[in-house]
């Protein structure tokens, strides 16, 4: 069986990104990116599954962070938008 490490809930600032698509090309993960905490899976349940219609966008988020299947998981409790895609600043961080 394998372990899960406890949740804790944490605050989180990052930019989300698209992460996968099912089928019919329509986007059905994204991720929290940040330099400081990497890349956290957001989780599509609660508040976590309007972030779909974000990416590219900076957010603060609350959440509870937990590990699953080798992978760091944000279960999304509330978040902020602080800024949206023209102005997240994430190509300027990518280099382009």
């Amino acid at each position: 069986m394998a372990k899960h490490a406890a949740d804790t809930t944490a605050s989180l600032n990052g930019v989300i990104l698209p992460s996968e698509w099912d089928a019919a090309d329509r986007l059905v993960e994204v991720v929290l990116f940040s330099p400081e905490d990497g890349e956290l899976v957001v989780s599509p349940q609660g508040a976590g599954r309007k972030l779909l219609n974000h990416t590219h966008c900076r957010v603060a988020v609350q959440g509870r962070v937990s590990s699953r299947d080798g992978r760091r998981v944000v279960e999304v409790l509330n978040y902020k938008i602080l800024a949206d895609a023209a102005g997240s600043g994430y190509e300027a961080a990518a280099g382009q």
